[in-house]
């Protein structure tokens, strides 16, 4: 009966760490096949801004009412996410806007584009991104979009103290990592 009772404990413990890895490949084959979905439609996943790129001015106001423009990113790193309501891989991206802002306490301006046939729901991204993160809704191709010249959603800016774009990418992790890359304090180009 021991043999029994030991057998069905190994077996138990047996299962659950393959319940742990088949978590972990599934969490790995997403990430993957969210970078091959960017690489099949040409776009780095990650990189440093052009030389030549400069955020051109822009005046909008949040959802509280915070008037904004170019001027609010200067002064310390910011990071500028470009989503829209109806989009899949955009809200794939909110969990990590949300956890950056939380672990970091930095700048992090959203621009939601109202995309003509999408319902906008501004209180729930609020609701997904949390309180730490500015939002702004403006109409597709908006003065923000083309201030920072987007064309594609999402899209994540770094952008330094200096208000000079550092490294754009299509997901924020990927920003992020780029940025370990940069050279500190210096626009990337």
């Amino acid at each position: 009966m021991t043999v029994l009772i030991a057998a069905v404990v190994i077996l138990a413990c047996l299962g659950l760490l393959i319940l742990l890895v088949l978590l972990g490949v599934t969490r790995r084959l997403r990430d993957h096949t969210e970078r091959l979905h960017r690489l099949e439609r040409g776009r780095p996943l990650a990189g440093p801004s052009p030389a030549d790129f400069d955020v051109g001015e822009f005046s909008a106001t949040s959802l509280d009412g915070e008037p904004m423009s170019a001027d609010w990113l200067v002064g310390e790193e910011s990071v500028v996410a470009f989503l829209t309501y109806g989009c899949s891989a955009c809200s794939l991206q909110l969990p990590a806007l949300r956890r950056h802002t939380a672990e970091t306490g930095g700048k992090v301006l959203i621009v939601a584009a109202l995309v003509p046939g999408e319902e906008a729901d501004p209180a729930a991204l609020r609701a997904e991104v949390g309180d730490g993160a500015v939002i702004v809704e403006e109409r597709f191709a908006g003065p923000i979009q083309r201030a920072f010249q987007v064309e594609e959603y999402p899209t994540f800016h770094l952008v330094g103290a200096d208000g000079a774009p550092r490294a754009l990418s299509a997901g924020l992790r990927d920003l992020l990592d780029a940025r370990e890359d940069l050279p500190a304090g210096v626009p990337a180009g």
